[in-house]
């Protein structure tokens, strides 16, 4: 109270920078800022004001509230970092699984090429079976592997349909779809 809002900016093009928006639209809502607080440290913040006109509709004053929003900053870097080493250890440890499994499925090609009996046939049959069940697993994970690191955006619902279908066995269903040229706001995964 009492302090000239212009000493509260680090960076004077800042506050420019939002009377220029306010000069514009005439408000702002949660438009983030630093600041410097009583205290006189940097904090982030966020800023509801608008534009109080006089008689004449002339800008008068800037009306308005401020909200310190730091410790939902720091949060919220701490996630987005939180997420990024997470997906690193996701990818490092898929790529290795499929690494081992390529391995062990050449293993199993070489050993296909010599003699067996048929308890060994049996057994190298399940075990190749077991192998390409690890393989499907690990490319539907793949699919989901980086859910939620990329933003949401609109997809053609027709195009997303046939790209998810193009992956299954349907040679036995037909189909009929009337949706071309809808749109949805999705996730990266719609298919």
């Amino acid at each position: 109270i009492g302090t000239n809002v212009q000493d509260l900016y680090p960076d004077e093009y800042q506050r420019k920078a939002l009377v220029t928006e306010l000069l514009k639209n005439g408000a702002v809502r949660n438009y983030l800022v630093q600041l410097k607080n009583k205290e006189g440290r940097f904090i982030d913040a966020s800023l509801n004001c608008h534009i109080v006109p006089d008689e004449a509709g002339n800008p008068l004053r800037i009306e308005g509230t401020i909200r310190d929003v730091t410790d939902r900053k720091i949060a919220e870097d701490a996630l987005l970092l939180a997420k990024k080493k997470l997906n690193l250890l996701n990818t490092v440890t898929f790529q290795d699984i499929q690494n081992a499994v390529f391995s062990l499925n050449g293993y199993f090609q070489l050993q296909q090429q010599h003699p067996l009996d048929e308890t060994q046939k049996g057994y190298l049959a399940k075990e190749m079976e077991i192998v390409g069940t690890i393989s499907d697993s690990l490319k539907f994970a793949g699919q989901y592997q980086n859910m939620g690191i990329s933003p949401p955006g609109w997809q053609n619902v027709h195009h997303a349909f046939l790209y998810g279908i193009s992956h299954l066995n349907i040679s036995s269903y037909t189909r009929t779809t009337r949706v071309e040229g809808l749109e949805i706001f999705a996730a990266p995964s719609l298919e």
